[in-house]
């Protein structure tokens, strides 16, 4: 009896022998590829990511190409911003005699600013007179003989280094000289602002007499 209860003991499973879960589990994984997660799905992942990226890229060399504005294009920007700039100069007088804020030029400016940075666009400002259209902008107000705002005045003395002007630009744009020689020489012009206009004028008059 003691012999048949032995026997019986050990025909039953070890509850503390992992032999055959670990068997069931090594049947269970994945080998080769599978295993790794599959090495040819993550390669062809891998290269549809690449393709959608040259994709992308070739999207907006063709949207560049597209968007690359013609020499006529530029012109009529140009001009179009002149008109602006001058309307927003009347916009200004007309709220300043109402005793009201003129917002019009500080609206626009950043659009003046940027515009007049543009390599491409530059020239065909200048060809459009927009040294007129800043001489209005910075002049004081034939309403109330004020400057107008600080932040237009120094906006545009900063940029005017890097705009390309010529003799021929200031021959045809009078006013600009007229307007940035009285600046230089305001009392309630900020130094700064000053400093950076009598260097231009010398600039600018060493080419005319030269």
């Amino acid at each position: 009896e003691e012999y048949n209860q032995q026997k019986e003991y050990e025909s039953d499973a070890d509850p503390y022998n992992d032999d055959d879960d670990m068997a069931e589990e090594d049947s269970a994984k994945p080998r080769g590829a599978a295993a790794r997660g599959g090495d040819a799905p993550e390669e062809e992942l891998e290269e549809g990511s690449f393709k959608a990226v040259l994709k992308n890229i070739n999207q907006r060399r063709n949207a560049a190409r597209q968007n690359k504005l013609t020499d006529s294009d530029l012109r009529e920007k140009a001009h179009s911003l002149v008109r602006e700039m001058h309307l927003a100069v009347s916009r200004d007088n007309a709220a300043r005699a109402r005793k009201r804020p003129a917002i019009y030029k500080l609206e626009l400016l950043d659009k003046v600013v940027l515009s007049l940075l543009r390599s491409d666009l530059q020239p065909h400002l200048l060809d459009a007179k927009v040294l007129d259209g800043l001489a209005e902008w910075m002049r004081p107000s034939q309403v109330d003989k004020t400057l107008p705002a600080q932040t237009i005045r120094t906006r545009i003395i900063e940029i005017l280094p890097q705009v390309n002007i010529t003799l021929h630009n200031l021959e045809n744009n009078r006013l600009f000289g007229k307007v940035m020689a009285y600046l230089s020489k305001h009392p309630k012009e900020l130094r700064q602002n000053r400093d950076k206009l009598t260097e231009l004028i010398r600039r600018w008059s060493r080419e005319i007499f030269t």
